[in-house]
């Protein structure tokens, strides 16, 4: 596999004008910046920020117990695609009780 560094580049072009969407969304991003990863135009929407402007009675905004809160079930915790999905999905849900809120 190639080392990170030599696909920056191609990523960087590859989601440049798509929008990220993740918990904690920038520790994430920070990785991506400093491995070379450039993405002026892109927008984030944080699902653990989202979360502490819709629903104020969480004891925590952890994913695991955003989840829970929102009967999200996690086939594997800690493996990406599983948390991606699960993320997506708490987003959806985050936004739909914005709206009506």
């Amino acid at each position: 596999a190639p080392a990170f560094s030599e696909i920056a580049a191609n990523l960087s072009e590859y989601i440049r004008d798509c929008n990220i969407v993740g918990q904690n969304v920038e520790f994430d991003t920070d990785f991506l910046y400093a491995s070379g990863v450039d993405l002026p135009e892109t927008r984030y929407f944080d699902t653990c920020q989202l979360a502490r402007y819709v629903d104020k009675d969480l004891p925590n905004y952890k994913l695991e117990t955003l989840l829970n809160s929102y009967g999200i079930v996690r086939e594997t915790a800690h493996r990406s695609l599983s948390d991606a999905y699960a993320t997506g999905l708490l987003f959806e849900k985050l936004v739909q009780e914005k709206r009506t809120n």
